[in-house]
């Protein structure tokens, strides 16, 4: 299946299945102003992450996103997280664990000064592992080099704030 998110607060995102020949709608999904969707897998079932940028009732960034569980026919709301301007999100496995990170962009009381997250798949949720300090947390990559599992965070902003971090997971699960 294939998504394409919501470009309107009061929008709904898609999915579409492929038929052969072209892409036919296959299912609406909730989500709050989603600008960007990932896929992942854990075992054998598949879930769709949608990060909420903003809400679509009161414009709130400090919102619910959502995870999606594919049940065989549809997606079904599987787990909500608390966002807060949610931007975008990268999946990645460590030896047997499944993380997903969510660059986190504006909260709502704190401005633009707001921790992006990073979980870790145990017991079938999403469940918080780490938060790391981000100013408008704006793209969250994982990436490993000689071994290491890296971070990098791009921040939007000016001067100090506008700088992309580079974090390392040092902690063992």
């Amino acid at each position: 299946a294939f998504a394409r998110g919501a470009v309107d607060v009061h929008s709904r995102s898609q999915v579409y299945v492929w038929n052969g020949t072209e892409f036919q709608f296959y299912q609406h999904l909730t989500s709050h102003r989603t600008l960007f969707i990932s896929p992942f897998q854990v075992d054998d079932s598949h879930y769709l992450i949608f990060p909420s940028w903003q809400d679509a009732t009161d414009s709130s960034h400090n919102t619910n996103s959502f995870v999606f569980k594919w049940s065989g026919a549809q997606f079904e709301l599987h787990q909500t997280i608390p966002t807060r301007g949610a931007s975008s999100t990268s999946v990645w496995t460590v030896f047997r664990y499944v993380f997903v990170a969510i660059a986190n962009y504006f909260e709502d009381l704190r401005g633009y000064k707001t921790d992006s997250e990073v979980y870790i798949w145990r017991d079938g949720q999403l469940r918080k592992f780490r938060s790391i300090a981000t100013h408008a947390g704006i793209s969250i990559h994982p990436f490993t080099v000689c071994g290491k599992q890296l971070i990098a965070v791009a921040n939007r902003g000016s001067g100090e704030a506008s700088k992309t971090f580079v974090y390392a997971m040092l902690s063992s699960l």
